[in-house]
């Protein structure tokens, strides 16, 4: 058995001074075990790790005890990052083994299991206060499941290919992504190829980690509903109700897009009853979006069934330099009255 402990009394790293602490860690059998101890005022916390380092899988149990981390103070964040949390949890590793000529090699797989009893976290302009909430990853040879559940908040995720090769797909479509937006032309079908296959469903009330965050900018909903896939074609419906922001209410918000080839069509629609938002009693916008255009049509209604809006635009990038701006119908509706606009409108802008 092997076993060493370490005393820091006084360091310096990165400009900042640390004091107080401590590291014991053994070895014994094939069997580790690590505890840290650190007093510092912006770095008060305690870990604990065991686990094996024999055999082909890798089992480890590990306890977190971050009292308070000040990642500013530290000179490890730019902006305001400091909190604490409280968390254990459970890891089942086997790492890839690389192909060769005589074997095909195989993905690195994983089961974790963490459990974050209480999080407190400041962030610049807001915060998050939230407990009990329960993080899976499951990862083998074919899949990656990943589940998080916190009260009444529920989310899933399932792809069908192991998770070297998701982090892999998801680095090309992120790429690919800011390439398009260098050139300012975006290529749906290529970001629908880079991206895994996967689907993502996401059930939430009006208490968990999402609402606690959203309160911070007086934004509350009573039901969210969220379901976005990448199969055949990329999908995404989503759905909120008793959604209030401010003195501002809205009953029911809902948007869909799915694509067709190069396009992305959406379509989001807003519904109230009455005495919530009366003048926009029934709104929906509908449109594509393509390689280098975007297209727009809107129409409100209030309680009565009456117009007040029925207009729409094209907005497009022409030689990737200039911003065209067309408005369509004709004959649109504004404020309530019929308008007639010239057939060769067309705003224009340099980027």
């Amino acid at each position: 058995k092997a076993t060493a402990k370490i005393v820091l009394n006084h360091v310096e790293y990165n400009g900042k001074s640390y004091n107080d602490i401590t590291l014991d860690a053994s070895v014994a059998d094939g069997h580790a075990s690590v505890d840290a101890l650190s007093r510092n005022k912006n770095a008060n916390l305690t870990l604990k790790a065991e686990g094996n380092l024999a055999g082909n899988e890798y089992d480890w149990i590990f306890a977190g005890d971050i009292r308070h981390i000040d990642l500013y103070a530290l000179a490890l964040s730019d902006t305001t990052a400091e909190g604490s949390v409280k968390l254990a949890g459970k890891a089942r590793v086997r790492p890839a083994v690389a192909k060769t000529r005589r074997s095909p090699g195989r993905p690195m797989t994983i089961s974790a299991d963490v459990d974050i009893a209480d999080i407190y976290w400041h962030m610049p302009g807001n915060a998050i206060n939230a407990n009990d909430i329960a993080i899976s990853l499951d990862a083998d040879t074919s899949f990656t499941d990943a589940h998080v559940t916190n009260h009444d908040l529920s989310l899933a995720f399932h792809s069908r290919v192991p998770l070297d090769t998701l982090t892999t797909r998801f680095n090309l479509a992120s790429l690919a992504l800011n390439r398009d937006m260098q050139r300012r032309r975006l290529s749906i079908d290529t970001l629908h190829r880079a991206l895994p296959p996967f689907v993502l469903n996401l059930k939430a009330g009006d208490n968990n980690v999402l609402t606690n965050y959203l309160a911070g900018s007086d934004i509350s909903f009573k039901r969210l509903d969220l379901n976005a896939a990448n199969d055949s074609l990329i999908t995404l419906h989503a759905m909120a109700n008793g959604i209030k922001s401010g003195e501002t209410k809205i009953d029911t918000v809902a948007i869909d897009m799915r694509q067709r080839g190069e396009y992305l069509l959406y379509e989001a629609r807003m519904n109230n009853r009455p005495g919530t938002f009366d003048q926009f009693a029934n709104v929906t916008a509908r449109g594509y979006i393509n390689a280098d255009r975007v297209a727009l049509l809107m129409k409100q209604q209030n309680l009565q069934g009456e117009t007040g809006y029925s207009i729409g635009a094209m907005a497009k990038i022409a030689d990737k330099t200039r911003l065209e701006l067309r408005f369509v119908p004709y004959h649109p509706v504004i404020g309530y009255k019929e308008w007639e606009i010239n057939k060769d409108n067309i705003l224009t802008y340099d980027l």
